[in-house]
């Protein structure tokens, strides 16, 4: 049923709707359900790890914005760009960009040789980048280690 309703609202809504067939046939394998149970079961969790990333890039964010205001904000003076405007804009890159390079927030913005930046860009990366995201990897190797285990407990028992 949900084959020929996928179908229908990709032919008669929008061609977006097809793509809803892969999700599908993802679903039909027993290794992919296990996938999406290990990334559910630990939904709450994951959850929370993204909680205290959100309030770490925060935090980050602020002393950036604050302490080394010429790297964030630019300088019009010696005409360095800078990565933001505003401390909004400043947590959007701190979070979305300096999360995605592969040395922090220290590949994103100028480089310098000052000691208090060092340590604001080593810190963010032990934190941002080490840390947190193996907290979610962990995760979810941990759930798939238990749904491994309770399937073997299931198969031993029988």
């Amino acid at each position: 049923f949900m084959w020929m309703l996928i179908a229908a609202l990709g032919l008669f809504i929008s061609p977006f709707w097809h793509a809803g067939h892969l999700l599908l046939a993802f679903k039909k394998h027993r290794a992919s359900e296990r996938i999406l149970e290990s990334v559910t079961l630990s939904s709450t969790s994951l959850a929370v790890t993204l909680v205290l990333a959100v309030i770490l890039a925060y935090v980050f964010s602020i002393i950036g914005y604050l302490f080394f205001e010429e790297d964030f904000l630019g300088d019009e003076a010696t005409g360095k760009q800078g990565v933001c405007t505003d401390l909004q804009s400043c947590f959007m890159v701190t979070f979305f960009y300096g999360t995605r390079t592969d040395g922090g927030l220290g590949d994103l913005l100028p480089s310098q040789l000052d000691g208090a930046r060092i340590l604001y860009d080593f810190l963010y990366f032990i934190f941002m980048i080490i840390i947190l995201l193996n907290i979610a990897f962990a995760l979810i190797i941990d759930t798939f280690a238990q749904l491994r285990d309770a399937r073997d407990r299931l198969e031993y028992e029988v």
